[in-house]
């Protein structure tokens, strides 16, 4: 089983130390984490988040902190997993008006 862990140590932290000589993990993580653009998205209207609150791939409190940093515009779906609920209709008509700016 590859983890996302396993990708990012093995494959994003790598390609990026090719190209970055002497970037570490932690620097990484910290450029690539929501947290380095909070100010931006607490105040960013047009920037809105559909999640699945089951998702493998979130850490413990991460649905939370989604929920403090978008407030109304953070759509928190019970059940998916990883795009699990793709063919849902509440997830699609969610998404559709999205992208239709009817949500926003």
């Amino acid at each position: 089983t590859l983890t996302f862990e396993d990708y990012f140590d093995h494959g994003m932290l790598p390609w990026t130390q090719r190209t970055e000589p002497g970037v570490t993990r932690d620097e990484l993580v910290s450029r690539l984490s929501l947290r380095s653009i909070e100010d931006y998205l607490v105040n960013a209207k047009k920037v809105s988040v559909v999640h699945n609150a089951d998702d493998i791939i979130l850490a413990e409190g991460e649905i939370e902190y989604l929920q403090q940093v978008f407030g109304k515009r953070a759509k928190i779906f019970e059940r998916g997993g990883h795009m699990g609920n793709i063919d849902r209709v509440d997830f699609i008509n969610h998404l559709s008006n999205q992208f239709s700016g009817a949500a926003l």
